[in-house]
């Protein structure tokens, strides 16, 4: 039903826990949980699990977050109240995944909302077209606005007309990636200037570039590195 793979390269631990991976297939819903099959490269075996998600099934939405051996999953009820459940699988193969349940500091209110890490915190980012939000949940249990950033200052620093969508947080400094129609940027949000931009490359047989439908970013530093040092993207 859904499949995810759990493998965060930029985690903590050494480098031969960093080669490790899970994966992780959800092959049933129930009212507030699901049915996992585990799949460990350590053990070279799936597991059945059980997880309890604490929220209604029906409230997870497709948004999906990896860090450190947990799935963090977005949760929104009709009312618009948002959560993030982080799900831990890092376990034994006997042990059931711990669930734990976040409020978030604001509805989604029909915009974009998506969870990741930066600095080893966890972040959450949300959108309604105008206004890119980044709050940080702190040691503490609390969360921090901690930028706020007009979209049209990203499309007018040199992010293009159109759609600007978020995609990915950089692991370590205030850095987000926005996806513009056949481009991709990095903007720096304490200078709130746009610090690199790299062209999608590829075109179909008329000559027209491909429509991005989805685009994930790997949240490792190092893969970005490697990736963007030529300054094309391959689609």
């Amino acid at each position: 039903m859904l499949s995810v793979l759990v493998f965060d390269p930029h985690s903590s631990g050494s480098q031969t826990q960093r080669r490790h991976y899970r994966v992780i297939n959800f092959t049933g819903w129930r009212d507030r949980g699901a049915e996992l099959e585990v799949f460990s490269s350590e053990a070279w075996a799936w597991s059945a699990r059980d997880a309890e998600f604490g929220v209604p099934a029906d409230f997870i939405l497709g948004s999906t977050h990896v860090h450190d051996g947990a799935v963090y999953l977005l949760a929104a009820d009709g009312d618009a109240a948002a959560r993030v459940v982080c799900v831990d699988v890092a376990g034994g193969e006997d042990d059931e995944p711990a669930c734990t349940v976040v409020d978030l500091p604001e509805p989604m209110d029909g915009g974009d909302g998506r969870v990741g890490h930066s600095g080893g915190l966890l972040h959450y980012v949300t959108s309604d077209g105008e206004l890119l939000k980044v709050w940080v949940l702190e040691e503490g249990g609390q969360w921090r606005l901690k930028h706020a950033v007009k979209v049209d200052d990203v499309v007018e620093g040199g992010c293009g007309g159109g759609e600007v969508r978020f995609l990915a947080l950089h692991p370590e400094k205030d850095a987000v990636y926005m996806w513009s129609p056949w481009k991709l940027v990095e903007f720096d949000l304490v200078k709130k200037e746009i610090t690199g931009a790299w062209q999608f490359g590829g075109k179909d047989q008329e000559g027209e570039k491909n429509r991005v439908v989805k685009t994930w970013l790997v949240p490792s530093s190092m893969y970005l590195s490697d990736c963007l040092a030529d300054g094309q993207v391959q689609g």
